[in-house]
């Protein structure tokens, strides 16, 4: 892996590339849609404010509200907390979103390459 990681300028344009990455990857069956949510939970669980902000706003829940009032509310896609993230946070913000699908997509069967039996799992794919 670089170890210096090349970003466009914007990060807007870093968010829409990492979302349409997610998106790419579903639509050839390369991850489960499920993954998406899951990238999103923990994002969720990484930036808790503007996971309550989004939450509070897309549901109509006051915004002194406490945990109990929204905690049952779930993020779907990551680049919903993009608007609820701090102008100082933006460029952690998208690190932090690639290294969960990175991270995410370790977790998976696949991720052990030394392993023989994921060749075989490969053909087997065939």
């Amino acid at each position: 892996m670089n170890e210096h990681l090349a970003f466009e300028a914007s990060p807007e344009q870093n968010l829409k590339d990492l979302s349409d990455l997610l998106n790419r990857l579903a639509k050839f069956s390369i991850i489960h849609e499920s993954f998406i949510n899951d990238v999103a939970h923990l994002m969720s669980k990484a930036y808790p404010k503007a996971r309550k902000a989004y939450i509070c706003s897309a549901n109509d829940i006051k915004k002194n509200a406490n945990e109990a009032e929204y905690d049952d509310y779930y993020v779907y896609f990551a680049d919903n907390l993009w608007d609820f993230i701090k102008e100082n946070e933006k460029v952690q913000f998208i690190i932090d979103f690639r290294n969960a699908i990175s991270v995410l997509l370790k977790l998976s069967d696949f991720s052990v390459m030394d392993d023989p039996s994921v060749l075989t799992k490969l053909i087997q794919m065939r």
